[in-house]
């Protein structure tokens, strides 16, 4: 099959890490496939470029591989034959045995289609890329396979450096030593090059040693010959670089690197090499060469192992006084002390740097009248700066016992202004995003903290004010120094949003609650309350309300705010509609379904208006009028609109990114109720895997998937499964203090023992929660305990105790007329079994049937906060779950 479009990709893991990933792949090819006419101009690209630009529209930190990989498929298909060539497979990082991963899968689906062709080259991964189909050829390149190829090579290179004489004793050489190694073959022809005459060429080929580090080894012994002391020690300090760096580097970073004061760890430019590209080409040469972007790189992997084991050295060398003994512990401590003395240099320090990108970053056109002064000069930054903004925490986290000069910087980073200056850095930088950046930081120095660290060495790297203390400082600073009332509020707003997303206690969370009603207050005194920034600000602070439980008062406060939007902002920017998607979401945990669809219906409608058919905060408008569907009962049209959403919102993101797993997990509740439950334990087991991936079962979210999960395999009565799964949920350190959750897991729990024949375990169980709550320990009663009270029943009737079971039912109602109810006069039979069928008609989505009963006997719910619905993942609807199959007693 001859195909005019092909596609061409190599990966290699050394160097620039980058290169080994596979969204470099998908990059690639989508910008190749941008540059073919027959692509933009083909029936069906209007729509592609629409979804591109859709990408476009979020944050890069939040575009996934999947849908990267997703607008490369919609490209390909514009044309009408293809052919995708990938060199060494084996070096993408992202390919994961058994070819699961999404790069397998893509390239497997590829090369199944009539018109592609898909050619690996690979030392491995071959496991699962063979189609089903039997389509595929394996072909060996081994050392017979690429003879030719070496002999082509050499005969090449012969001519072109004019060795005709030594023609028949360097193809003998070449084919017989180099073990099909290219790379060998490469050196040695550079080897044999670089001497003066025809006998020195013969002498340099003829002590040629047959190993790849056996070549490196004398490569480095002949240029060690020619080098200075200086010359060795600069190579030394390169080579740390190199070695331990997560990308390539250029030699204006790898200069500046090197440049810090060892006494002050200021930047002194005196200390910059001279002519830095080509010196350091000198000293290492042969090992490394330039990338088309001036980059510095090894000629290969294999040289970095090389330079970090002693494999292959020749024991004359190893002996010798200028022998390079690197380790990663060497190089990852070069480079965090580099690093971090890179981020506290002066100019990050002062407050009118950190100021400024807050002011660009969060009010954007705002004119503050600050008087920060010229951007030039506070915007000034070294080299280095970039690289050590992306990677501090790579190199720091790989070291068990760090030195007092990196401990030193690195509480001096933490409380300082530099801190903010890289908070707001890596905003701009293509590959993070804030505050989910910042969070993932803080979780790496967490793990490093407790586990790779020291033990006596925690105490001098404490992590308690990461993000709060140098936020903090600034903020005092700015109100001293700062001649704008505005500017002191901005890092309060930072502090909100890092504890509104990375918050790991109710402790955190008051502190970004605290933060964010600071931050309104200051807004409103200095704005004015009718600024489209401080309506933004109530915004954010009315999300926090619904973690309080406090949902009235943030419907409340929501609608007001959107009230203003309309009035002051108008419909032409997203905020108005944005403010509309988060009173919705109130009004569906209030439990007012049909007005949360409507509000929501609207969020959406403008939203995609305004940013495209497909955006994150549309896609979630519609999840939550799904949301509401499935709680109305309507489980067809929710199904059918969870289809709709997924297929719109994977089609450019992806299956594995935060908001896909909750249109996927909403799927699974909803397939589950249907019966579907081969396709809802597919649906949530994904969910459940891939969030305990990306958040841990410290997220709430991922203990939602546990338990709609443990629910799943118990309906299809595979109650160890389930009990395996909760045992899972259960160490997360959510609970006790979630109390909704902890009775889910409860009631589950309680099931399971019916099941088995533990009547009186599960009893007890479920009398437990609700003991909890009528005494206070816990402080709320729930919606999990409403539907605790229907199981329990059901289960005392069932043996024979029924005289109990109608008391479960107490203090959940009263009369409309207060007036018409006796103080401490016990609730009436009839009056109980209103609440208790009542009750059963809520639990079967059947509201307007609940509420008519309750009006015809003058009744009302006691507390109507008993059946919100918590946020979660969505959290588990266990009004819905299979009865007891009480075993043997």
């Amino acid at each position: 099959m001859k195909t005019p479009f092909i596609f061409t990709h190599f990966f290699r893991s050394h160097g620039d890490f980058r290169f080994g990933l596979a969204s470099s792949f998908a990059l690639s090819l989508i910008s190749k496939a941008l540059d073919i006419p027959d692509v933009v101009e083909a029936p069906g690209a209007a729509q592609v470029l629409a979804n591109i630009n859709a990408l476009m529209a979020i944050p890069s930190s939040k575009c996934t591989l999947q849908q990267l990989l997703a607008i490369l498929d919609q490209l390909l298909h514009l044309l009408p034959a293809v052919t995708i060539l990938v060199d060494a497979l084996d070096e993408c990082r992202d390919i994961e045995p058994p070819g699961d991963d999404a790069l397998s899968s893509f390239l497997r689906r590829s090369g199944t289609r009539k018109d592609y062709r898909v050619i690996l080259f690979s030392t491995n991964h071959h496991f699962d890329l063979a189609s089903a189909a039997g389509t595929d050829h394996a072909i060996a390149m081994d050392e017979k396979a690429i003879a030719g190829d070496i002999r082509l090579y050499l005969e090449s290179e012969i001519d072109r450096a004019g060795l005709g004489d030594l023609r028949d004793n360097i193809l003998q050489k070449g084919l017989e030593e180099s073990r099909g190694m290219f790379l060998w073959v490469v050196l040695m022809m550079k080897h044999v090059r670089a001497a003066c005459n025809l006998k020195k060429c013969r002498e340099s080929l003829d002590e040629l040693p047959p190993g790849l580090f056996q070549i490196f080894d004398t490569s480095l012994r002949k240029t060690a010959e020619s080098l200075s002391q200086e010359d060795h020690e600069l190579r030394y300090n390169v080579l740390l670089l190199l070695v331990g760096a997560h990308e390539n580097l250029t030699a204006a970073e790898i200069s500046t690197a090197m440049a810090f004061s060892p006494d002050t760890h200021e930047l002194d430019s005196e200390l910059k090499l001279i002519n830095a590209e080509t010196r350091i080409a000198r000293v290492c040469r042969p090992f490394v060469e330039l990338t088309p972007d001036r980059r510095i790189q090894f000629i290969h992997s294999t040289v970095k192992e090389f330079f970090l084991g002693e494999q292959g050295r020749s024991s004359q060398w190893q002996r010798n006084d200028s022998a390079l003994h690197l380790s990663l512990q060497d190089c990852h401590e070069s480079l965090a002390r580099r690093t971090l003395a890179s981020l506290t240099q002066s100019v990050y320090q002062t407050w009118q740097h950190s100021a400024r990108l807050l002011q660009q970053h969060l009010m954007p056109g705002e004119d503050l009248g600050t008087g920060l002064g010229e951007p030039t000069t506070i915007s000034q930054h070294n080299d280095f700066y970039n690289y050590s903004c992306r990677h501090w925490q790579d190199h720091l986290t790989m070291l068990a016992e760090p030195d007092q000069i990196i401990l030193d910087l690195f509480r001096k980073f933490l409380q300082q202004n530099g801190f903010v200056a890289w908070s707001e850095a890596i905003v701009d930088l293509a590959n993070l995003s804030a505050p989910s950046a910042q969070v993932s930081v803080r979780a790496a120095l967490q793990q490093w903290h407790s586990v790779t660290l020291n033990p006596g060495l925690r105490p001098k790297a404490p992590l308690d004010g990461y993000f709060l203390d140098a936020h903090q400082a600034l903020r005092d600073e700015l109100a001293e120094q700062a001649q704008s009332a505005v500017l002191p509020y901005l890092p309060l707003a930072r502090l909100g949003e890092f504890y509104n997303v990375g918050g790991e206690t109710v402790e955190e969370w008051e502190l970004g609650y605290s933060f964010k009603k600071e931050v309104v207050s200051g807004y409103e005194a200095t704005l004015g309350k009718r600024n489209r920034f401080t309506l933004n600000a109530r915004t954010s602070l009315y999300q926090e309300y619904l973690w309080k439980m406090r949902m009235d008062e943030a419907r409340e406060g929501l609608a007001e705010v959107a009230k203003l939007q309309l009035e002051s902002v108008g419909t032409e920017v997203p905020d108005y509609y944005t403010t509309l998607f988060y009173l919705g979401a109130v009004e569906f945990h209030l439990t007012m379904f049909e007005d949360a669809r409507q509000t929501l219906g609207t969020s959406a409608d403008g939203l995609k208006r305004l940013l495209g058919d497909v955006n994150s905060k549309a896609i979630q408008a519609e999840l939550f009028i799904g949301y509401a569907l499935e709680a109305e009962g309507r489980l067809s049209l929710a199904a059918a609109l969870y289809e709709e959403i997924w297929n719109k919102w994977t089609g450019i993101a992806g299956g594995a990114s935060g908001i896909s797993l909750m249109i996927q997990t909403a799927q699974g509740s909803c397939c589950r109720k249907m019966g579907y439950l081969d396709t809802a334990r597919d649906l949530l087991y994904h969910s459940w895997t891939e969030r305990k991936h990306l958040f841990t079962v410290e997220n709430n979210v991922t203990v939602d998937s546990g338990i709609q999960l443990a629910i799943l395999w118990r309906d299809l009565e595979d109650s160890q499964r389930a009990t395996n799964i909760l045992a899972e949920v259960v160490n997360s350190s959510i609970f006790p203090a979630d109390f909704e959750r902890s009775c889910q897991v409860e009631h589950l729990r309680a099931l399971i023992d019916f099941d088995s024949g533990r009547y009186r375990d599960g009893e007890n169980r479920l009398r437990r929660c609700l003991e909890q709550a009528d005494n206070g320990h816990h402080g709320v009663h729930n919606r999990e305990l409403l539907w605790i009270r229907i199981t329990l029943a059901d289960t005392l009737r069932r043996h024979g105790e029924g005289d109990d079971a109608l008391m479960l039912f107490a203090n959940l109602v009263t009369r409309l007329s207060l007036a018409d109810e006796l103080v401490d006069e016990p609730e009436p039979r009839h009056q109980l079994e209103t609440a208790e069928e009542a009750l059963r008609y809520l639990k079967s989505y059947n509201q307007a049937a609940a509420a008519e009963l309750l009006q015809r006997h003058q009744l009302k719910w006691k507390r109507t906060r008993d059946f919100w619905v918590l946020q979660g993942g969505p959290i588990s609807d266990t009004a819905w779950m299979a009865p007891p199959r009480d075993g043997p007693d």
